[in-house]
């Protein structure tokens, strides 16, 4: 999963909090060994920030609003809890309305139309069953124990995480919390898109408490394809400024998204 914010609107105090700093590597298994990708995660109560190393952009998470800063333009974006359940209300009344049309079209029509709507996101595809399963493996990563858990989608593997439980983990508690609350942002996106299936697997995991140190994607074929481990996790103090949008900049709107998240709405780059 890119959109972020106003210092005014944060409302950070500069007093500086204690928080965790987490780096992971990404890379891709199945193909030429290469680099890979180095980003660094800052937790501190409840929000978050993203960047990869030598980008020079990053994301915030602050106050159920997500912040996406272009340094080189000087300018960011923003979209807020509202906007994302606005969106999410109106992509679902549209798939319902749209399968309703449907349902009296000849068979070749209806499929063209599922095969349009799954570009834009509101396919009418059957809901997949999502498991998550205990695999009995141990694993390391930054020198932190964890446990590795499998999802499965319909009976086919997609994905490992693996997880450590937030004591085992400097200021574990601070990563789980800002997961949760990016997880109660996306919540409204989640249930339209992936239906019960998204928010069940969401709170599974959410029961799980842990914090993943090693992710893993699956292809079709039953290998993993990529891997993001962390490399180093340590407790810090970390100054307000750091989830704050950088003075001077300008917000751009989301093409697409109002102040009420209106879809269709022409907001115009400012």
């Amino acid at each position: 999963m890119r959109t972020f914010a106003v210092i005014a609107l944060l409302g950070f105090s500069s007093v500086s909090l204690a928080g965790v700093v987490m780096q992971m590597e990404h890379r891709d298994l199945d193909g030429p060994t290469e680099k890979p990708d180095s980003h660094v995660f800052y937790f501190q109560n409840g929000a978050f920030r993203q960047e990869e190393i030598g980008d020079g952009n990053f994301n915030v998470f602050r106050n159920q609003a997500m912040y996406t800063i272009d340094t080189k333009n000087r300018s960011y974006r923003k979209v807020d809890k509202a906007q994302m359940d606005k969106l999410g209300e109106q992509l679902g009344g549209l798939r319902s309305k749209l399968e309703a049309q449907m349902k009296n079209m000849p068979a070749e029509q209806r499929a063209a139309m599922e095969q349009a709507m799954g570009k834009i996101g509101v396919g009418t595809k059957k809901e997949p069953v999502i498991t998550v399963r205990d695999t009995g493996r141990n694993e390391t990563a930054a020198g932190i124990g964890c446990r590795v858990w499998e999802l499965l989608t319909d009976g086919s593997k997609q994905s490992e995480v693996c997880l450590a439980a937030p004591g085992s983990i400097p200021e574990g508690a601070e990563i789980v919390k800002s997961m949760r609350e990016i997880g109660s942002f996306v919540g409204g996106l989640a249930a339209t898109f992936g239906g019960k299936t998204a928010t069940g697997l969401w709170k599974q995991l959410q029961m799980l408490n842990g914090v993943p140190v090693i992710t893993r994607e699956f292809g079709s074929n039953g290998k993993a394809e990529s891997e993001q481990r962390a490399v180093s996790v340590k407790s810090s103090v970390l100054p307000a400024s750091l989830f704050e949008v950088p003075a001077g900049f300008t917000e751009k709107k989301i093409p697409g998204l109002s102040a009420g998240g209106v879809i269709g709405d022409d907001d115009d780059d400012k």
